[in-house]
């Protein structure tokens, strides 16, 4: 929740507010929130980075959309949901044999 509410709540709602009603605005800012947000996450290795970026970009579209950071909070936890139920919880759960 922290993550979501500094990234799109701040850096992302300041961005636009900022740039106000110019053209590209919305854009700059969602761009701007999601490359941060990769960068945040780069201790995991640049591949870890770039989908960071990729899924902030979705994170940083549903709050323009909705204009609520509770959504990009549910968008967020249900992805980190996802990676978990499919991804990491599968792999440490597998029987180790050899």
């Amino acid at each position: 929740m922290s993550e979501e509410a500094f990234f799109r709540g701040f850096i992302q709602a300041e961005i636009a507010r900022h740039l106000g009603t110019r053209r590209g605005a919305a854009l700059i800012a969602i761009g701007c929130s999601a490359g941060l947000f990769g960068i945040a996450h780069i201790a995991g290795g640049w591949g870890y980075a770039g989908l960071a970026a990729v899924a902030g970009a979705g994170y940083a579209i549903v709050f323009h959309w909705s204009k609520r950071i509770e959504m990009s909070m549910l968008t967020h936890f249900g992805l980190n949901t996802v990676h978990f139920l499919l991804f990491t919880y599968p792999s440490v759960a597998a029987p180790q044999g050899g």
